[in-house]
């Protein structure tokens, strides 16, 4: 088990606090964009909890009978809910059956713990399952929601459980963590990984591994090549929709955005490259300036407003594939202008 990662350092005091002070809510939501280490923070805490010989800061020792247990998977006052197949929903049987456990007796004096991950794959009845043991949660039972999406779950769920937010690092820290794991890497190339994943390390490392940049560099080509009248915005969309679409509207938005600065500038956005500096994708530079060349400032902030409302869509039931066809379509009608 490890100590953690440098920007988790925050919620791990705020909880071994509570734990010192034997004030731990009976629910938390462990929520964050992906690549956080939510997942490895909520492991973390659960075997800090199940431990029987904690070290310092909390840390769990690895030794003791308790933590024997976890490393096994059998740890009886454990119980894990994840999809059973990738993909696919958290089903009510599924809740049904943890519900037994909680109210259980715990079998080594301490606490039982429910950890349902990823909690906004609870259809709504296993959600509405849930609900009645939040409302009502038994004596030394821990629950504990992990989600990159908290707004897809029910709003009851939300309401009775403890938030517990995670950021991404400030961009100093997330360099140089990063950097420490892709030693052949460029600054520059690890600058623009991070920037990918809007911040969150751990996504950017994966990044790494799949090829991501380029993938970048062929949506911008992309919508150069619609500006352009160049392009098909339905044959576009179909290439972003395989694509993780809240990371991908994240991009899109950031990219409007360093637009909007460069058209604030003097000059109309013709700007040398130290404007780099105030950017949020520095690296797309140029294709920023390209574009924001042919774009009135008023329409980008209404495009940004459209990106908002798309972010928001996708907190619920949407088509993926027509919600990209639209934005697309929308963005190429802006060449028509020019």
């Amino acid at each position: 088990m490890t100590g953690g990662y440098p920007w988790q350092d925050r919620q791990w005091s705020q909880l071994m606090a509570r734990v010192e002070s034997h004030s731990l809510p009976h629910a938390m939501l462990f929520s964050g964009i992906n690549g956080l280490g939510k997942t490895e923070f909520a492991t973390r805490f659960i075997h800090a909890l199940l431990c029987t010989n904690q070290q310092d800061n909390g840390n769990p020792c690895g030794a003791c009978k308790g933590c024997t247990l976890l490393a096994a998977n059998t740890h009886p006052d454990l119980v894990q809910i994840v999809p059973e197949e990738a993909g696919k929903a958290i089903k009510v049987d599924q809740i049904r059956d943890a519900q037994g456990f909680v109210g259980l007796t715990s079998q080594y004096q301490g606490y039982r713990i429910l950890l349902v991950n990823p909690a906004d794959a609870m259809n709504i009845n296993a959600a509405n399952s849930l609900l009645k043991t939040l409302e009502e949660p038994p004596a030394n039972a821990i629950i504990i929601l992990v989600t990159d999406y908290p707004g897809r779950l029910l709003p009851t769920v939300r309401s009775r459980c403890q938030q517990l937010l995670f950021y991404p690092p400030d961009r100093a820290l997330g360099v140089q963590w990063l950097k420490g794991h892709l030693a052949e890497a460029t600054a520059a190339e690890v600058t623009t990984l991070l920037e990918l994943a809007a911040g969150a390390p751990l996504q950017a490392l994966a990044m790494s591994r799949n090829d991501t940049l380029s993938a970048q560099e062929h949506m911008l080509s992309g919508l150069g090549q619609l500006l352009s009248q160049q392009a098909d915005p339905v044959k576009i969309a179909s290439t972003w929709y395989k694509n993780e679409p809240v990371r991908t509207l994240l991009w899109f938005s950031s990219l409007i955005r360093d637009m909007i600065r460069l058209k604030s500038v003097p000059g109309n956005g013709d700007v040398a490259s130290s404007a780099a500096e105030f950017l949020e994708k520095p690296h797309s530079l140029q294709k920023s300036r390209e574009f924001a060349q042919h774009i009135e400032i008023k329409q980008l902030y209404s495009y940004l407003d459209a990106l908002a409302e798309a972010g928001r869509l996708l907190r619920g039931q949407v088509n993926i594939q027509l919600l990209m066809e639209e934005l697309l379509i929308r963005w190429s009608r802006y060449g028509k202008s020019r």
